[in-house]
């Protein structure tokens, strides 16, 4: 992976020494906190493979996966899936 990044560094290392967890992150290149101040960057290049490793609440998740999919809308990438519901 070119960039690591995560929500908050601190709750990731946190994680790694307490919770049995994310032991494969051996750096973190930027932490969210970092990225909003401008302390860090997201993606030097767009051809940069960026993994971003996050200790948080599952309404992060959402809202990724919310955004990946309005890119992918407006890109129109990707394959809309039969709905199947319960």
């Amino acid at each position: 992976m070119d960039r690591i990044l995560s929500d908050d560094r601190e709750a990731l290392a946190h994680a790694r020494a307490h919770e049995n967890a994310f032991h494969a992150v051996e750096r973190v290149d930027a932490d969210l906190a970092e990225l909003a101040a401008g302390r860090g960057i997201a993606r030097g290049d767009p051809a940069e493979r960026v993994a971003v490793f996050v200790n948080g609440l599952g309404i992060e998740d959402l809202a990724a996966a919310i955004e990946v999919f309005r890119m992918a809308e407006a890109r129109g990438a990707g394959t809309v899936l039969a709905s199947q519901a319960l």
